[in-house]
């Protein structure tokens, strides 16, 4: 059986930790420490987003303050997205910069999708690909709530 998304997702963070743990590199660290928040803060607004359209399905009519918020949100909600793709890319060229981990960062980076996704800075995919690590981390009781 084919592994998921989510465990090819998560699997990849535990290597590029684990090679940043053996080079003892505390900067490195602290990068995917960020960009495991900007994943985590992107799907928190994401399901906030789709709570609030699937509540407003039940109504027969938007009233203004609804609109405003879902403006509000949106807006945040590709304010957040943009940040998980810089960082995404800050940790990425970080780790290709090292010159210990050569040839151990497989393509991609930490990026666990096609790295061709990434190179054109495909949101839908970048926002799915956030979506598998946010759950790989929680299954593994690595990231909570």
């Amino acid at each position: 059986m084919p592994k998921s998304e989510e465990i090819k997702a998560f699997e990849r963070f535990e290597l590029i930790v684990g090679l940043l743990r053996e080079i003892n590199d505390s900067r490195g660290l602290k990068l995917v420490h960020e960009l495991v928040v900007k994943c985590s803060e992107y799907i928190q607004i994401v399901v906030v987003s789709e709570e609030l359209m699937g509540l407003q399905r039940f109504r027969k009519q938007t009233d203004e303050d609804v609109m405003a918020e879902f403006r509000r949100l949106d807006i945040l909600r590709r304010i957040k997205h943009n940040a998980l793709i810089s960082q995404l890319v800050i940790v990425n060229r970080y780790l290709f910069k090292i010159n210990s981990l050569k040839n151990k960062v497989p393509i991609g980076g930490i990026f666990s999708l096609d790295p061709t996704f990434l190179e054109r800075r495909d949101r839908d995919k970048i926002a799915l690909w956030a979506g598998f690590l946010v759950n790989g981390l929680r299954k593994n009781d690595l990231l909570v709530t």
